[in-house]
């Protein structure tokens, strides 16, 4: 009975953590640009950790004006897939933390989930 109110008390921790987690995903900001330099870039993607879109900015009108919309179509799905990648980057890292905080085995490192696939 102990250690099955010892992993209640776990698993409640853990939801703790995690809604505080989510929260500071929550007020992360993270850009993501058109080109690998943002300081040369057309457009910005500006998303939380959650990769909850927030804005987007285009740096130059007389790009905007000039670009025609394939090529604004191009920077902005560029732009999106690299905010993306840096949401994404980010989560994994807090979770990472959770779960070294906690403890628990992280993915890829043997834990759930981590091995061959069915059949294998």
């Amino acid at each position: 009975m102990g250690a099955m109110m010892e992993q209640f008390k776990q698993a409640q921790e853990i939801g703790k953590k995690t809604q505080a987690m989510q929260k500071e995903l929550e007020a992360l900001t993270l850009v993501g640009a058109d080109v690998e330099d943002e300081s040369n870039a057309k457009v910005k993607v500006f998303v939380n950790g959650q990769n909850k879109p927030i804005k987007v900015e285009i740096v130059s009108e007389e790009w905007l004006a000039s670009a025609g919309s394939e090529g604004v179509s191009e920077a902005i799905g560029l732009a999106m897939a690299a905010a993306h990648l840096k949401g994404s980057q980010a989560s994994a890292k807090k979770m990472m933390e959770l779960y070294s905080e906690m403890g628990l085995p992280q993915m890829g490192s043997g834990g759930a989930g981590a091995g061959a696939g069915p059949g294998m």
